[in-house]
């Protein structure tokens, strides 16, 4: 893969139908209904990013960053997914969807960009380290659906 191919965008509901599809691949279901309710969502909600990467006319891969304010360590940049095509895994485009997270924080003057991954995604753990990230915490998510 060559990264003069690669073309970093802002996601529109028209990327619903691929996203679904790529998310699929990491276990998150959800139909393209929904995933455009919730990008339509996070449209109205200020401090979210949803970037693609376009390779030829494919979608082949997004990051969704956020501005999360916080009391204990402050403001810093939180990366909420992240995914790329299992077919070109390994070849620079995570490393390239990452580094649109990182310039964000760096043009808000932000310290950090943090992330959290399920335990089981030892490749994705690896991922992360080899681009600088580091294990700060260990924490369990607590969830009760509402409804």
């Amino acid at each position: 893969m060559n990264t003069t191919d690669i073309r970093i965008r802002s996601l529109n509901e028209d990327d619903a139908a691929r996203m679904c599809e790529l998310n699929r691949q990491l276990g998150y279901e959800a139909g393209v209904p929904e995933m455009k309710q919730r990008m339509e969502q996070l449209g109205k909600t200020g401090g979210h990013w949803l970037r693609g990467a376009q390779i030829a006319d494919r979608l082949a891969g997004f990051i969704h960053f956020y501005l999360r304010p916080s009391i204990e360590t402050g403001a810093g940049l939180v990366v909420q997914s992240l995914v790329v095509d299992e077919a070109i895994r390994g070849r620079g485009l995570g490393r390239i969807l990452l580094g649109e997270a990182e310039a964000m924080a760096r043009e808000l003057g932000l310290a950090s960009v943090g992330l959290a991954s399920r335990v089981e995604r030892e490749d994705a753990h690896a991922f992360y380290i080899r681009q600088g990230y580091a294990v700060t915490a260990t924490s369990r998510y607590f969830r009760k659906a509402i409804g």
